[in-house]
Formats: structure tokens, C-alpha cells, sequence
């Protein structure tokens, strides 16, 4: 600190002095936010003299302007010294440049000097500082030059702004770097200066520079469009390969903020070099030219790989924006060209290339998977993109390899590596994470993409599904990954994938595929079945994602892989059959081995039944978890003859039936319940978990009269407790109130129409509110396809007999002088709306009209009005797509723009939408329950 302190006194020798101090500084400070937020303190002592520092050098400023925006850079980690720094820069801070003195100038060093005419900033010639404007000299250059620091103010980010257009990266790499270097991590830690830098031109800086004749009228800051130019003419160099990254990072945060401009200058500007295409856009061709992008950005890449300091910081920068791009919904050709290249391109290449640090390759291997995800998500709302996907997913062998690569590798191997002192731990952490993500994907695919576009284009099936699939066939990967117990999410993925292999395994065609059998050697059966009952096992589970994949796995198995299933579910130490005799086994096979099923307390089916046993608690903390329980078990009953013996194992236990029916006493109350959000999401799992006990005890009946008559040995029939099978447990309701009491509960009726009018006209009234904003330009941080739907219907209201009618009516009265009427109409509707909201009735004709018109458009509401998991089990009942429009409206930025009054609009809408999310889900749970109890009495009523 001494020597800080002495150093105003000495910025008069221009040596390497204060370099090597300002380096030491952002080390210091850069990265550690609580010393960043004590800095700016204006009560903290302690870095009084860095401020000093800091003061010294904005009283050079731009003279010294890289040695100042570096040191802001260290001094902006964290929301608030992000603000503090942006501030800093933006007030007005006074210039300082080269001044030539007339005559030989010695007297006149330590004097006051003024400019006969105007001069321009250094390096700004945009920027003037007016004529006969005094300065006073800070240092002597030469003999007839000196620095002076004029009396004269402007804003710091507009200078810099302004320095960076004139692309000095071609002269000063190191400025240029710096520059962008503080605007990212400024754009990056606060959202409310992202917003500002993005709006610029319409600030109080630029305002004030307009007024004051400092910049013309005419001219335009335009943040967004300087750092694209600036992109579009680099060179493929080392030093514009840093430049490229920091400008995509950049382009990116400000994608989220403003996705309508951003897009809109990226696709003007074409900052990737598309090559040019003759023919328009067709979505039924895949002439790949019309993706070709410039050769020198794969040069680019190449170089950042092998290079850089920062590894792969311009590749990782890509894939961010790429994704971005898609999260915003663009469909422009620079994104469908983007997303080919990092597919095509960077996936399949990048494990090739020839990496400065290991550890980037999964960094990049992990974005590429996280674009692939996104692009998938995407595939039912942009048909182009969804194509584009399709293709090169099901079709692209290399992809299929690449895939197959990251994630065909056994839990043994990782085993190891972790003990292998030949790999760093980031490394190896790098190599888990990229196997996770790769099971996620090839879940997603799945899952995403119908099943007749699966099957007609069978390539990727046939890499699933080989056992000819190198390094390792999938099946087997899977299996063995859901043992790897260091990692509960590649567990996850892999139980996941797992599952729909059972289903597709079902669904493929033997010409295409041959004879396809899940089922592997007796050593890997035995460690799956070892794995599940450990993960079953626990009391406590350590992961609840992962129990719920074990069940949904078990579930999938006996829905569509009973052989699989069965071995699953041998006892620990039935080792009989041989790989051979398993891999063929068939329906008669299947019988056999049933006959050979001795369970012990160690088995997969006792872990279930303490689940069972447990069921009084866990349907009042965890109903959803015993709903997968409940889920499996009626799969079980509903396979009736192939797993009679499995559910006689079940059904030996005394109390069994006892367990079960006492989940039926979970709800006894009659009366209507109040939508609570999470507390009555567990109600409708609760009556779900109902709905799933009386299937059981229904099929059971069902059993018992038609399947279960043929001679069984008397041992099995003399171990079943009956006092409580599904006859009596129905014979004890009928005798008590209990069956009424179901009755009533299930049949009171949860579904308010209020509540879904309520949400519809709410968000009749964001719509409009938003729609008023558009039609004048200001599209904030909406996404491109919301902009898109609202520029459609405001094009169809205003069509309306009853919006011209209005028009007309506006006009003749004089309202608002004839001016911007379309906008004044949407304010009186938005408070019309209002009114009905509140109890209020639309007197209005013209009004009530539009209304009706609003609410026949069913904005955000869906077509299928139940969720399904992957195993088509209804999930879940909602009437308004709240998360896609969530992610559409960007409200996080809102709070730092114009829309801040808007925010409480949006954030009713979303309330109210939820409120009849969670309606429409309870009424149908029930509605599962009641049909279920009118099964079971049907049942025992013939019986």
C-alpha cells in the first residue's frame, strides 16, 4: 500500500512500474466479489489508496485508457460493484488529450492553456471538445507538447464506445481486448447495466451530448451493431480469436435482454460469414450448401483449441450463443446454419483436436450436449429446427458414433479412473458430466421424436439396439452405469435410457433389427438386480430422482420386457440358468422359470413391500413416490398369468392387503378443498395413489374369479390371509360408512369456472398490455415467436368490425388529436378487462366484443391437456403452458427496462394460470379415482 500511496506522485515516469502494480492488483481483486463490494464502500478505509489509484488514472482519461479499463474490469465482480463500475464510467468525467503550444513553450508548461478552435477526442472523431475550451496541463510530453485536461465532461462509456467502433483492434489489439473485456463482465454480473449498454442510444448520456453539440443528431451508438461490425472483419489470427470470443460472450448476455435486436443486427450483419444462397428457404430439402459457413471459422476454432490461453473460449462462446439463439426461438438462417456447424462440425471433430489443456475437451463436449438438448426441446414448436434436427440425429452415423463414445462405458472403468493418478480430478469430473449429459440426450431423443420418424428412419435405433455398437453395445453400458453409486444422476440417465429401450426393444421389426433381447449374462442380471434392490433398499433415499427411475424402470420392464422383468426380480443367488437359455427365452420359458422363483428377505419384491408397509407415511410426505410404487405393482396385476407367481409372493405376505387398503384412509374428509399450489398437487397425488389401489384390488378380483380357478397347490392358497383380501376389505366398506364416504370425496366436484376464466381473461389483459407495446417497436426481452404471435393478433383485432368501429369513434370525438388511437383503444380495453376481473360488467358493445374475441384465441393454452411421462402414464393435467411462457416472457429482465411497471401484469397472469393449472389436475385425479371405485364394485358386484 506504501507504494500505492507514493504513486500519484510518480505517474510522471512512464515506466513499467504501474503495469506491473495493476497487475498484482487485478489479481487481487478479480474474482473476489466481498473485496470488489468493499472497494466501492464508500465507508471502507482500507482501499482508500487503489481509489486513489483509480482517480489518477480517470484523470488521464483516455490517455491512458487500457491501464483504466482493466483495472474497472478487476473492480466489477458482482451485481452491485457492476453497477458501481458502469456508474463510474458513465458520469461525466473529463478528457484528457495531446495539445501542441504555439511557439517553443517553455514558459507556458505549468499554465492554463485554451483551444482556438475544436478538437477532436483522441481516437474519437466523432466526439468534439468545443473551441476555447481551457485545460489545464498535467505533464509535459515534448518540448512543444503536453497532455492538458480540458474543462470539458463526457461520458466514459460513450468514449469507449465510440474508440471501439473505429475497430483499433487493428492497431491496438491490447485496448480492443480490455474493452471488451469490462463490457462482458459488466453485461454478465448485472442485468440492469445490460440493459442500459443495449439501450444506449436512447440514454441520458447520449441525450445530453445531442443537446450540447458534442455529437450529431444523426448519429447512432448502438452497442449491438459496433461489437457484430467488429466481429464481421476479424482475420483468423490468434489475437482476433480472443477478440471474436470476448464479442460473442458479449452478443449473447445481450441476446437474453433484447432477443428481437440482437437477432435481428446478428442476421444483418452476418457476423459468421454465411455463405450466400440462391434459392429461398425449403424446409422438404436438405441441400446442406445452404448451411455452408465460412472456412475461416473453423480455422478460428482450431486455432482456440490449439493456441490460446483460454482453451476452447471462442468454441464454448459459440455453442452459448447458438443456444441462446435457440432458447429466444430464432429461425433465422444464421441460427439453422449455426446449429448445423456446431452438430456436424464441432461435435463430431472436437474429440480430434489437439487441446492446450485436456480438461477443455469436456467443456466442450458438455456445451455441444446442451445445445443438442435445447434443440430437442424445440422440435414441437419450430418445425424448421425440428427438421434440421431430425435429420441429423436419426441420420448421421457419426453422430450416432460420437454419442455412443462418450457414453458406452462401464461403471468398472470409472471406477478405476478415479483411482488412476494419470488423470486430473477435473478431468475425470469432466468425463462423468459429458457421460450424464450424452444419456440425457439419447433420453430425449427418444422420448422427443415420434415413434413413426424413429422406425422410419431406423439408424439410430439400430446404434441403440446393436450389439455390435463400439466401444461397448448400449445395453450393456446402461446396465452397468446404474451401478455406478459415486454418481446419482448418471444412475438417472442411465435407468432412463434403460426404460426406453424396453419400449422401443417391444416396437422394433425383426427384418429390421433380427431378434433383439434385452437381457444380458447371468454376472450383469445379477449386479442390475443387486443395484436395484440397494437403491429400493434405502430408508432414506439418498436421491429421490434416482428411486423414482428404478421404479419408473421396473415399471417399463413389466410393461414391455417381461423376460427382463423376471430375471430382474430371481432371487440374489439364482444363478441356474445359463446366458444362453435367458437370451432365448420366450412365453414357455417364461412360465418355467416362474415355477423356480424362491424369494428371499434380501429380494427386490421385500423392498417393495416395506414401501407398502410404510404407505400410511408416505402418503402424507412423499405421495408420489409411493404412486410409482402403486404404478408398478398394478402393471404387475394387469400382466395377470405372466406374473402370477411374482404377485403370489406379494400376496403371501399377511398383510398385504392390510397395507394397501389403509391407503384408502388417507382421505376421509368430504368437503371441497382450496387450491393451495403444492399442497394440492400432494392431494391429487394422493388420489391418484387411490385410483392406482383400486385397479390393484380390482384386477385381483377380477384374477380370482376368471384366471385363478385352475388348480393351484394348496400350499400357496393356505398362506394368503383371507381377512384381508379385496372381497373383504370391500365387505367391511359396505357394512360401514367408508364406501360413502369415498363416494363423496371423490365425486365433490373441484372444478371452478371462475378460476379458468379468471386465468383467461388475465391473460386477455397481459396480451393487450404487451401488444400496445409492440405495435410502437418496444419488444423488451420478449422471445421472437411471442413477438411473432403478438404481431398476429394484433393484426386480427384490429381488423374487427368492432375495433374500427371504435376507430371511427375515437377520431370524430378527437381523442388524443387523432394520434396513436390504436394504442389509446387497447389502454381502454385493457381497463375494461380489468373491470370484468374485479366483478365488473362490459357495458360496451364495441368492448365487449373484443373481449369475446380475446377469449376464443386461447392464448397459451394447450391442446393435450395431460402431461405423460415416457411411459404414457398422465403425469400430471394443466390447461395453460405456464413454463414456455414463462421462458418466453423474460421476466428477470424486467425489473432493469421500461417494463418494470409492467411486471405485475405479467406476474397475475402467471399466478392465475397456475391457480387453474392446479384445478384442472386435482379435478382429474379425482375423476381417476372415481372411475377406478366404479371398476372395483363393478367387479365384485357380479362376483
Amino acid at each position: 500500500m506504501l507504494v500505492i500511496v507514493g504513486w500519484s506522485s510518480m505517474l510522471q515516469l512512464d515506466d513499467g512500474t504501474l503495469g506491473l502494480i495493476l497487475d498484482i492488483i487485478c489479481k487481487i481483486y478479480r474474482g473476489e466479489e466481498s473485496l470488489c463490494v468493499q472497494f466501492w464502500d464508500r465507508d471502507s478505509f482500507i482501499d482508500g489508496p487503489i481509489r486513489s489509484l483509480l482517480n489518477t488514472l480517470e484523470v488521464e482519461f483516455p490517455f491512458r485508457v487500457t491501464k483504466l479499463v482493466r483495472l474497472l474490469s478487476a473492480l466489477c465482480e458482482g451485481t452491485w460493484p457492476a453497477e458501481c463500475t458502469y456508474n463510474f464510467l458513465d458520469r461525466s468525467v473529463g478528457i484528457s488529450s495531446m495539445f501542441v503550444l504555439s511557439g517553443d513553450g517553455e514558459e507556458n508548461f505549468s499554465q492554463t492553456v485554451k483551444t482556438p478552435h475544436a478538437l477532436n477526442v483522441p481516437e474519437v472523431e466523432d466526439l468534439l471538445i468545443p473551441s476555447q475550451t481551457r485545460g489545464r496541463v498535467l505533464r509535459v510530453i515534448d518540448r512543444n507538447t503536453v497532455l492538458v485536461r480540458w474543462e470539458y465532461k463526457e461520458s466514459g462509456v460513450l468514449v469507449l464506445l465510440l474508440r471501439l467502433a473505429r475497430q483499433l483492434y487493428l492497431n491496438n489489439y491490447e485496448e480492443t481486448h480490455s474493452v471488451l473485456d469490462l463490457l462482458y463482465r459488466l453485461v454478465s454480473f448485472n442485468k440492469a447495466v445490460c440493459s442500459s449498454l443495449v439501450n444506449f442510444d436512447d440514454s441520458s448520456s447520449m441525450q445530453t451530448a445531442r443537446i450540447n453539440g458534442c455529437v450529431e443528431n444523426s448519429m447512432r451508438v448502438d452497442v449491438v451493431e459496433i461489437v457484430c461490425t467488429l466481429v464481421r472483419n476479424l482475420s483468423p489470427n490468434v489475437r482476433s480469436v480472443v477478440v471474436m470470443s470476448r464479442s460473442v460472450s458479449i452478443l449473447t448476455e445481450m441476446l437474453k435482454c433484447s432477443p428481437s435486436h440482437v437477432s435481428e443486427v446478428v442476421l444483418k450483419k452476418n457476423i459468421f460469414n454465411l455463405a450466400s444462397k440462391t434459392d429461398n428457404f425449403d424446409m422438404h430439402t436438405n441441400d446442406s450448401g445452404m448451411w455452408l459457413l465460412s472456412g475461416g471459422l473453423a480455422r478460428m476454432l482450431s486455432i482456440d483449441a490449439e493456441q490460446t490461453e483460454d482453451c476452447c473460449s471462442l468454441t464454448l462462446s459459440l455453442l452459448d450463443f447458438t443456444k441462446q439463439l435457440l432458447e429466444t426461438g430464432a429461425e433465422d438462417d444464421v441460427s439453422m446454419a449455426l446449429v448445423v456447424f456446431c452438430l456436424q462440425y464441432i461435435f463430431v471433430n472436437h474429440e480430434l483436436w489437439k487441446y492446450r489443456v485436456k480438461c477443455a475437451r469436456w467443456k466442450v463436449t458438455l456445451k455441444v450436449l446442451e445445445l443438442l438438448k435445447i434443440c430437442l426441446k424445440s422440435i414441437p414448436s419450430s418445425l424448421k429446427l425440428s427438421i434440421i434436427t431430425r435429420d441429423i440425429i436419426l441420420c448421421d452415423s457419426s453422430v450416432h458414433s460420437t454419442l455412443c463414445w462418450i457414453m458406452c462405458i462401464t461403471a468398472q472403468t470409472l471406477e478405476k479412473l478415479r483411482i488412476c493418478r494419470l488423470y486430473d480430478v477435473e478431468e475425470i469430473e469432466g468425463l462423468q458430466m459429458a457421460v450424464r449429459s450424452a444419456l440425457d440426450v439419447v433420453f430425449n431423443v427418444l422420448t422427443a421424436l415420434p415413434k413413426d420418424t424413429l422406425f422410419s428412419l431406423p439408424g439410430f435405433y439400430q446404434t441403440m439396439l446393436s450389439s455390435t455398437t463400439k466401444p461397448i453395445p448400449v445395453v450393456t453400458a446402461v446396465i452397468s452405469l446404474i451401478s455406478f453409486f459415486y454418481d446419482h444422476a448418471i444412475q438417472v440417465g442411465a435407468a432412463k435410457v434403460l426404460s426406453m429401450l424396453c419400449i422401443i426393444a417391444e416396437n422394433t421389426e425383426p427384418r429390421l433389427f433380427g431378434t433383439i433381447s434385452l437381457v444380458s449374462d447371468d454376472k450383469q442380471i445379477t449386479g442390475l438386480r443387486s443395484s436395484i434392490f440397494e437403491i429400493l433398499g434405502e430408508e432414506t433415499p439418498r436421491s429421490e430422482d434416482l428411486l423414482v427411475a428404478t421404479l419408473k424402470l421396473l415399471t417399463s420392464a413389466a410393461c414391455h420386457q417381461p423376460a427382463f422383468l423376471i430375471s430382474i426380480m430371481a432371487p440374489m443367488d439364482n444363478t441356474d440358468n445359463s446366458s444362453s437359455s435367458v437370451d432365448g427365452i420366450k412365453q414357455k420359458s417364461v412360465k418355467a422359470s416362474l415355477q423356480s422363483l424362491k424369494f428371499k428377505e434380501t429380494s427386490i419384491v421385500n423392498a417393495l413391500l416395506q414401501y407398502i408397509k410404510r404407505s400410511e407415511d408416505l402418503i402424507e410426505s412423499n405421495p408420489h413416490i409411493l404412486l410409482e410404487v402403486l404404478t408398478f405393482l398394478k402393471v404387475l396385476w394387469q400382466g395377470n398369468a405372466q406374473y402370477v407367481q411374482i404377485l403370489e409372493f406379494f400376496k403371501t405376505s399377511e398383510m398385504f392387503w392390510k397395507w394397501l387398503s389403509s391407503i384408502l384412509e388417507a382421505l376421509t374428509n368430504n368437503g371441497r378443498h382450496k387450491l393451495l399450489g403444492n399442497n394440492s398437487q400432494s392431494l391429487a397425488y394422493k388420489y391418484q395413489c387411490h385410483s392406482a389401489v383400486l385397479d390393484i384390488m380390482a384386477y385381483d378380483l377380477f384374477l380370482e374369479k376368471k384366471i385363478l380357478q385352475v388348480d393351484y397347490p394348496t400350499q400357496q392358497s393356505s398362506h394368503k390371509s383371507k381377512a384381508s383380501c379385496p372381497a373383504n376389505v370391500l365387505n367391511v366398506w359396505c357394512e360401514s360408512s367408508a364406501l360413502d364416504n369415498q363416494i363423496k370425496s371423490y365425486a365433490s366436484c373441484e372444478y371452478d369456472c371462475e378460476v379458468l376464466i379468471h386465468a383467461k381473461i388475465s391473460s386477455n389483459m397481459f396480451l393487450v398490455h404487451v401488444m400496445a407495446k409492440v405495435i410502437t417497436g418496444d419488444t423488451g426481452s420478449l422471445s421472437l415467436p411471442l413477438i411473432g404471435k403478438i404481431q398476429d393478433i394484433s393484426k386480427k383485432l384490429s381488423s374487427q368490425p368492432a375495433f374500427c368501429e371504435l376507430l371511427t369513434q375515437y377520431s370524430q370525438r378527437g381523442y388524443s388529436g387523432g394520434k396513436e388511437l390504436n394504442q389509446l383503444i387497447l389502454s381502454d380495453l385493457y381497463y375494461h378487462m380489468q373491470g370484468e376481473l374485479e366483478g365488473r360488467a362490459v357495458n360496451s358493445v364495441p368492448f365487449k366484443e373484443l373481449t369475446q374475441c380475446l377469449l376464443q384465441l386461447n392464448f397459451y393454452q394447450t391442446e393435450q391437456k395431460y402431461r405423460r411421462d415416457f411411459l404414457d402414464h398422465a403425469s400430471d393435467a394443466y390447461v395453460f403452458d405456464c413454463v414456455c411462457l414463462q421462458r418466453d416472457v423474460g421476466l428477470e429482465y424486467w425489473d432493469h427496462s421500461k417494463w418494470k411497471t409492467s411486471k405485475a401484469v405479467a406476474e397475475r397472469m402467471l399466478l392465475n394460470m397456475r391457480d387453474a393449472n392446479v384445478m384442472s389436475f386435482l379435478s382429474s385425479s379425482k375423476l381417476y379415482a372415481l372411475k377406478a371405485l366404479t371398476t372395483i364394485l363393478s367387479v365384485y358386484g357380479g362376483k
